[in-house]
């Protein structure tokens, strides 16, 4: 504990060589057998900003790799000792580096990984920090995808975010005000995975939306965001011009919400709508059925589940 004491305060000097010391000490701590998981994690989140400050200084892709390593054995840790506060953070910290690497489809994989895993959890305000940080991504994509074109070295792009890429930062306790971070709800769709037929839809604005156009779209969406996050089961949002698009499927539905705002209340929302209908075993066999008879469903189940829809999205 002494050593990690000492390697931490030698860390925050803004001299070189006492940095280079901390993480010689640091990495011995690693090297060692674990005796005490919290040590250890402490020495290889402490190693990673150690490290984060070297690359900044060399621009050296094999320090990113150690980096990388080191996130994959931190991974680990948690997962075999069940911390699922590390496990969350840790997954967050992989997108932050997904995205120095340029790599904008493993960042938001990492992204919902980090998310879902601080949600089941109970850690809401980190799920809350990590579903910002995901739409700001989805903001900026164009911006990404310029760098991507203009192959901007390793060097610059940690020297325009540094500060986004230290673990101490990641997992702060000081987190954001989330008060404000609502939605605002424009268009709700309840689809059929196997061919996009729209069962159930709800206009929350007076908008023209045709819903042909609307019910296709999200479902080519979540078909393409199986091929590309299978491991993770599909995308859960993306951005459609001025408005957000929350996407959840579930077996035989595909559940579409168009907002404007946050995402985070948005998937909230979305989730206990879905939680709900499913345990609401009249109405969710109504739809069942009305999928394999290829059917709508009657006006008394639709007028119901339009109850629902109102109590929770409005």
């Amino acid at each position: 504990l002494y050593r990690l004491d000492k390697a931490i305060y030698l860390k925050s000097s803004d001299r070189l060589m006492e940095k280079m010391e901390a993480g010689t000490i640091l990495k011995k701590i690693i090297e060692e057998k674990i005796i005490d998981y919290e040590i250890t994690t402490e020495a290889m989140t402490n190693l990673c900003e150690v490290l984060i400050n070297e690359l900044e200084l060399t621009g050296d892709n094999k320090i990113l790799q150690e980096i990388v390593s080191l996130s994959d054995k931190l991974l680990e840790i948690a997962q075999s000792q069940y911390l699922f506060d590390l496990l969350a953070k840790t997954y967050f910290f992989k997108a932050k580096i997904s995205l120095l690497q340029l790599e904008i489809d493993n960042a938001r994989f990492y992204l919902i990984k980090a998310q879902n895993t601080a949600n089941d959890h109970g850690l809401k305000r980190l799920a809350n920090k990590i579903s910002n940080e995901h739409d700001s991504l989805l903001e900026n994509l164009n911006e990404w995808e310029e760098k991507i074109k203009q192959n901007i070295p390793l060097k610059e792009r940690i020297a325009d975010s540094r500060n986004d890429f230290l673990f101490s930062k990641l997992v702060s306790s000081k987190m954001t005000d989330f008060s404000n971070n609502m939605d605002s709800p424009i268009y709700l769709v309840i689809l059929s995975s196997y061919n996009g037929r729209s069962l159930f839809s709800k206009e929350f604005q007076n908008i023209n939306i045709n819903e042909d156009l609307i019910a296709g779209f999200i479902s080519a969406i979540n078909m393409f965001g199986k091929e590309a996050f299978s491991s993770s089961g599909s995308i859960d949002r993306i951005k459609h011009g001025d408005n957000m698009i929350a996407l959840q499927s579930r077996g035989e539905f595909i559940f579409g919400y168009v907002f404007k705002g946050k995402s985070y209340s948005a998937i909230s929302k979305l989730n206990n709508f879905i939680k709900q209908l499913i345990n609401w075993e009249d109405i969710f066999n109504s739809l069942v059925v009305a999928i394999q008879g290829f059917t709508d469903i009657s006006d008394d189940k639709y007028l119901k589940i339009d109850t629902l829809v109102k109590q929770i999205f409005q």
